[in-house]
């Protein structure tokens, strides 16, 4: 007797290509979000280092800590997306270094 084998749809040539590019899509589409999340925490810690540096140079300079962030944006030209970060400052005295918090805002 001749028994008709039906072929799976996995079996076709073309099932395997749309497998394939499936998987290479995934892995382009993860590879993409991890390099992404990577360059946001870089500028965040980049602008942190910068805010931290203008501190020390206006403390050097005045012998005080600023007031407020707007000091060292206006005086001292620090520029930053503020669509993108949030800065956190918070005077604790003429003398005391201020407590500094960069914050990555919600997209």
């Amino acid at each position: 007797m001749n028994k008709i084998s039906k072929k799976k749809w996995t079996d076709t040539p073309l099932a395997g290509t749309v497998i394939c590019f499936i998987c290479i899509i995934t892995i382009f589409y993860i590879g993409f979000h991890t390099l992404e999340r990577g360059s946001f925490a870089h500028r965040r810690d980049n602008l942190e280092l910068a805010v931290n540096r203008n501190i020390v140079r206006y403390y050097a300079t005045y012998g005080y800590y600023p007031e407020d962030i707007s000091r060292l944006t206006g005086d001292y030209g620090l520029l930053y997306d503020e669509r993108e970060f949030y800065i956190d400052y918070r005077m604790l005295g003429d003398n005391i270094y201020p407590d500094v918090t960069v914050i990555l805002k919600e997209q």
